[in-house]
């Protein structure tokens, strides 16, 4: 019996570790940015994924140059998976600003409002990494386009 449970342990704990090594190699916060003239803001796609299988997507803005978010168009997080190079987004929470909300198109964190997700939304996308993996571009399977490149920030 003791045999038994050790070889369980064993197996849950390598599956655990190689899914956490799968995973680990999009951790951290990468973005993607440009100026937004008619606003006057820089607008920036930032996703932050964590080692423990859950992400951030931020849509914000700030002013050129800054690093923090002057406001916020769409928060979303929830969990991922990555196996090869496929990634797997669940989003369990979406946040957006209020409805009476349109120019500018963001508001400050904390005034965000929580938009239902029934069921969770489950997104799959096709991913790779720069050979020094400073940039990750992630890319929708279904449409024939580059997809969208982020720069590792931290």
């Amino acid at each position: 019996m003791k045999r038994l449970l050790a070889i369980v342990m064993m197996l849950a704990f390598s599956c655990s570790e190689k899914e956490e090594m799968l995973n680990s190699r999009i951790f951290g916060t990468w973005e993607a940015a440009y100026f937004a003239e008619d606003l006057g803001f820089e607008s920036v796609n930032r996703y932050i994924f964590l080692p423990d299988g859950t992400y951030f997507y931020e849509w914000g803005y700030r002013v050129l140059g800054e690093t923090d978010m002057t406001g916020y168009h769409n928060i979303w997080n929830g969990n991922y998976l990555t196996a090869g190079d496929h990634l797997t987004l669940q989003t369990l929470r979406v946040f957006a600003p209020p409805s009476h909300v349109t120019r500018p198109p963001f508001v400050p964190k904390d005034q965000m409002k929580e938009k239902p997700v029934s069921p969770a939304e489950t997104n799959k996308f096709q991913y790779m990494l720069s050979p020094d993996r400073s940039t990750l571009t992630i890319r929708t399977p279904q449409m024939n386009i580059e997809g969208a490149t982020f720069i590792k920030v931290n």
